[in-house]
């Protein structure tokens, strides 16, 4: 049996103005359906006033993330600045001999490198849904200089249906990566990371971060436990240990 309501916002909010449209009826005059003008132009008060501010909260997201975009941007080109400067640093220090260099300078010496056999697993995964359809997931973790952060996605379905775990590419220094091609017509896709090292060590893979498409949040809940439960498949687990 078909839903009589639409399950996501921009589809309901529509549904709501063409059904209130068609019980105003023409000139005034509604339908015989057993709806009052006066409770018509109620629900007509109230779509309007929904329609306003969902409009206000897309702009309002639009800006935040192109905000965000402009700040990531700035962190990263100053990051890479200062990254190089400090490399300034360290090339002056060790032909100089001098130890006062970092104290002059305001930074610790660099450490003694020394074999590292465990990579740190990527935490607190989460996503983003942008108004133009794209995935922004990002995560946090703490290492060395030179590690990358294999990202990969797999769709997740309400019927219970997961597909394989695929990779996607890296993620940025700054633990961020944007997916753009996020499919129209799949509930939602979850997403996860692992720190690689630059001696080949990979971490265990993260938790996931889960971007919903437009699913009723508690059926998503209920799909992601699901998901969870299943073992994932042996291309996923050779990939890891790739």
């Amino acid at each position: 049996m078909a839903d009589r309501k639409p399950r996501t916002e921009q589809a309901y909010i529509a549904w709501a103005r063409a059904r209130v449209n068609q019980w105003l009826g023409n000139q005034g005059v509604p339908p015989d359906i057993g709806l009052s003008l006066e409770q018509i132009n109620s629900a007509d008060a109230l779509v309007t006033q929904l329609e306003t501010r969902y409009t206000n909260m897309v702009n309002l997201r639009t800006s935040a993330e192109t905000a965000t975009g402009q700040k990531d941007a700035s962190l990263a080109e100053t990051d890479s600045y200062l990254a190089g400067m400090i490399d300034i640093i360290d090339g002056y220090a060790k032909s100089t001999g001098n130890p006062e260099v970092y104290a002059l300078a305001g930074i610790a010496a660099p450490k003694k490198s020394s074999a590292r056999t465990e990579a740190p697993v990527p935490t607190d995964p989460r996503t983003i849904v942008t108004p133009g359809g794209n995935v922004v997931f990002r995560f946090s973790v703490v290492t060395g200089g030179g590690a990358v952060y294999p990202v990969q996605r797999r769709a997740i379905t309400l019927e219970g249906f997961n597909g394989p775990w695929v990779d996607m590419g890296f993620a940025t220094t700054l633990k961020s990566f944007t997916d753009n091609n996020a499919q129209a017509g799949v509930a939602g896709y979850a997403y996860r990371a692992a720190t690689r090292l630059t001696n080949g060590v990979q971490s265990e893979w993260s938790d996931w971060g889960v971007a919903n498409l437009g699913a009723v949040p508690e059926q998503m809940e209920e799909a992601v436990a699901k998901a969870k439960a299943e073992p994932d498949e042996p291309q996923a687990e050779a990939a890891r240990a790739s």
